[in-house]
């Protein structure tokens, strides 16, 4: 055999030689090729059934606060969302600022809900490592929501609202939001946010607002 074919025939066992090797060594570990988790972006979670009030501050004072005025009359054990909306509508809810007036019990059970599993649906991350919470109305925060707990001893939950999103989910608009004492920025929205900008008129229930309105007929004066 020449030297040229003896040469040819080493590197065909060398390459052999190498691959079985990598075949007989052990797999590579499961975390190493598995997909990462995406990361839980929970904001808020608190029971619903313990909220007693609900607070939506600016910088000028309280521009809205919802007060539950009597607790529900039953609670289910492990309610579907609607079914728990149902039942926590049974709390009597009546707006305290800025007029006093009932409100619509079905609503507010409903963004209360939202507000109790608060997720964001986004983290916002940029090139550089801080972000300007400024341009986002987060510096100084456009609005405080606190929510207040039966708990004694349990302070307010409380999030900072920034300016809306061009982002709507469903009929609901979205808000830049943060935690106070963070420096990260979410994007979060639903019935509970739909709370930040939402006129006393929009609270209340249908019949009271239509007992409000001016009868029909000609105005004299």
């Amino acid at each position: 055999m020449s030297k040229a074919r003896w040469l040819l025939v080493l590197l065909v066992v060398g390459a052999l030689a190498v691959a079985l090797k990598f075949v007989a060594s052990e797999p590579a570990p499961v975390e190493t090729v598995q997909e990462s988790k995406p990361p839980d972006l929970q904001l808020v979670a608190f029971d619903p059934w313990a909220a007693a009030a609900i607070v939506v501050e600016d910088e000028t004072g309280v521009r809205l606060r919802l007060v539950r005025t009597a607790p529900p009359e039953s609670r289910a054990a492990t309610p579907a969302q609607d079914a728990a909306a149902d039942e926590l509508a049974l709390a009597a809810w009546e707006l305290a600022a800025p007029i006093t007036a009932p409100a619509d019990s079905l609503r507010v059970a409903e963004a209360v809900l939202a507000l109790s599993d608060l997720r964001a649906f986004r983290r916002l991350d940029t090139a550089d490592e801080d972000i300007d919470a400024a341009a986002f109305g987060l510096d100084p925060p456009r609005l405080r929501l606190e929510i207040h707990l039966d708990a004694p001893d349990a302070g307010p939950i409380v999030l900072l609202i920034g300016e809306p999103t061009p982002v709507m989910v469903g009929d609901y608009p979205t808000y830049y939001v943060r935690l106070p004492g963070s420096d990260e920025v979410f994007a979060a929205g639903g019935p509970g946010l739909a709370l930040a900008d939402a006129a006393p008129q929009d609270l209340m229930p249908r019949a009271s607002l239509e007992n409000d309105a001016p009868a029909d007929g000609d105005v004299h004066d």
